[in-house]
């Protein structure tokens, strides 16, 4: 999806319900970061867009250590404030960030 510059990495559209009621898309965005990194950047169109459509945005973090990764951590609603204009992107701490982390089958 960034070739599209929609605000987002991957569009996800999960599967009807057992009612068959159609779930709205999810958009997520993923950021992969090196095992042992602290920090995680987060773009202020990122954290714009999580505020304006919390209910559809996923963001998904990976640990890459080589050619290993962990399983994607999922998190929701992850932020609660507009940066101040003017700044690009906030750094996050990578641990309290993964403590918000919930199942991939708490995300629908």
């Amino acid at each position: 999806m960034g070739a599209e510059k929609c605000g987002w990495d991957v569009t996800a559209r999960p599967r009807p319900g057992i009612d068959d009621a159609v779930k709205p898309d999810r958009h997520i965005e993923v950021k992969g970061r090196s095992k042992g990194q602290t920090t995680i950047t987060v773009s202020r169109n990122e954290i714009i867009y999580v505020l304006n459509q919390a209910d559809k945005f996923i963001l998904a973090v990976v640990i890459v250590d080589g050619n290993t990764f962990e399983e994607p951590f999922y998190i929701k609603n992850s932020f609660q404030t507009e940066p101040e204009f003017g700044i690009a992107g906030v750094n996050y701490d990578l641990g309290k960030l993964l403590l918000k982390a919930v199942p991939p089958e708490q995300t629908l």
